[in-house]
């Protein structure tokens, strides 16, 4: 979960570096406000890729009430917020909204792999991103695009 989140970031912060232009053209002008959009669901899809993990791990062992469990838990979040700031702020409140939604998803499929796992959540995020996370992350890196073809 870690690494996807890693991976997406920098996905994301690509298409936010975009210039509206960019949109314009291949989207077409009426898509304009494609980018201003983006901007408010961009933590939504970060914690999407960070909560499908999860949502995977629930599916292979065969327990998808948890999927379920977290999609209501969402839809309950859309239905209760896209009321209020989608009439206040029209297509940037419909981002909001699904950002919302899906961090309520994500935060409820990890509490449930951390409470069937006997994880305490609290010491779990204490100690999420760590050195050797980094360390780590360099080292396969490094083997990834060593000189030399990779020997």
């Amino acid at each position: 979960s870690k690494l996807t989140l890693l991976v997406t970031i920098p996905g994301i912060a690509v298409f936010l570096l975009l210039p509206e232009s960019i949109y314009v053209a291949l989207l077409g002008p009426d898509l304009l406000p494609v980018k201003q959009v983006f901007i408010f669901l961009t933590p939504g899809i970060a914690l999407v890729s960070f909560g499908t993990v999860y949502s995977h791990y629930f599916s292979g062992t065969g327990k998808h009430f948890m999927n379920a469990i977290s999609g209501l838990v969402a839809l309950t979040i859309t239905l209760l917020t896209a009321r209020i700031v989608i009439p206040a702020y029209g297509l940037e409140g419909a981002s909001l909204s699904a950002t919302f939604a899906y961090s309520g998803m994500v935060l409820t499929i990890f509490i449930l792999f951390l409470f069937e796992k006997g994880h305490s959540p609290v010491e779990t995020l204490k100690s999420f991103f760590s050195i050797a996370d980094f360390v780590l992350l360099k080292k396969q890196f490094d083997k990834l695009f060593r000189r030399g073809g990779g020997r």
